[in-house]
């Protein structure tokens, strides 16, 4: 299954570079920047990692938070430095959901219907 999934996500990543290609109509070493690496794995990271859902959903917070941000910076100076509040965000997702955000939330709900399950065993037995 290894393998099958390395060649999907080949395959996947093949296909996005050539459509992004079209996309631009020019490459540039900028592209290949690691801020545009660390943003696609940070992205993932607070979604929740082995999540498809998870990776959509941080791409989609993380891309928000950023237009936000910006667009607080001309009414407030403070926010100019935007790039700083996500670092600092990072962090404390990291710190906090260390699953991610779609990680901990399936971690809730196991142990939730988990003590549904103890409850209802305990009745059971009485």
């Amino acid at each position: 299954y290894k393998i099958i999934a390395s060649i999907v996500a080949g395959v996947v990543a093949t296909i996005s570079g050539g459509l992004f290609v079209i996309t631009l109509r020019f490459v540039n070493t900028t592209v290949f920047s690691i801020e545009m690496t660390l943003n696609a794995l940070l992205m993932t990271m607070i979604g929740g990692v082995g999540t498809l859902i998870g990776a959509i959903a941080g791409a989609g917070i993380i891309e928000s938070l950023k237009y936000y941000l910006s667009e607080l910076a001309t009414a407030y100076p403070i926010f100019e430095r935007w790039t700083i509040i996500l670092g600092l965000l990072y962090i404390i997702v990291l710190l906090v959901f260390p699953k991610g955000l779609v990680g901990t939330i399936k971690r809730l709900k196991n142990v939730k219907q988990s003590k549904k399950e103890k409850s209802a065993e305990v009745e059971q037995n009485v």
